[in-house]
């Protein structure tokens, strides 16, 4: 497994897997981080990308242009909850205190 740096702790357990991010620290940690949250004390999260960015300025694309034809202004990482514990191989978010 890949080790990540992170500096918040977002899933302490499974019983608090679907609990809102709750303290200003990790708001403002994720905040600088580059997360956008939905809404006040909300866990729904969206960080848009370093290549949809360039994108959107006329610059180069991700891997997914050349291989599935997704533009990348048009790609973010996206979670509806990021208290999750599933530490699947594939996800982008923080496991390192999961």
């Amino acid at each position: 497994m890949q080790s990540r740096a992170c500096d918040t702790d977002f899933a302490e357990s499974a019983e608090s897997a679907n609990a809102p991010v709750q303290t200003e620290h990790s708001y403002k940690a994720l905040e600088k981080q580059g997360y956008l949250f939905f809404s006040d004390k909300s866990s729904a999260a969206l960080k848009p990308c370093m290549w949809n960015k360039r994108s959107l300025q006329g610059g180069d694309m991700c891997y997914k242009h050349q291989f599935y034809g997704i533009t990348s202004h048009r790609c973010v990482q996206l979670t509806p909850t990021l208290k999750c514990n599933q530490r699947c191989l594939f996800c982008w978010r923080c496991m390192d205190y999961a």
